[in-house]
């Protein structure tokens, strides 16, 4: 995967590790606890399992609020059903993919999310 997540309790930081930045992308992104905007982020990956027999849907977060963010994003057809037809190849075959989604947290709570960045298998 290219988005990796990554926690340093010792400074309180939770962060999703970028492995091949692009444009204007971070090599990482960071969630502090004492961040007063609260930013966090998660992670919704499509992917073959180990055995490569299988797709397995992954979703993380940098916090509960950001997994609760990756899981809103898959569940809400306004969120999903854009970015599917953005990556859908012209046989309508869906690739196997990676998204970065940015959100604050609200009493724990994920706000609305946005696209960070994304990878797919054609990439």
């Amino acid at each position: 995967m290219n988005f990796i997540m990554q926690i340093d309790s010792n400074h309180e930081v939770s962060s999703v590790l970028n492995r091949s930045p692009r444009g204007n992308e971070l090599s990482h992104y960071d969630s502090k606890r004492n961040d007063p905007q609260q930013t966090v982020y998660g992670v919704v990956a499509l992917r073959h399992d180990l055995g490569g027999s299988r797709q397995v849907l992954i979703l993380e977060g940098t916090s509960m609020a950001g997994t609760e963010a990756a899981a809103d994003f898959v569940l809400e057809d306004g969120s999903l059903l854009p970015f599917l037809n953005k990556i859908r190849r012209p046989d309508g075959s869906i690739p196997y993919f990676e998204v970065l989604l940015q959100s604050a947290s609200l009493d724990g709570n994920a706000s609305q999310s946005k696209i960070v960045a994304y990878r797919t298998s054609q990439d």
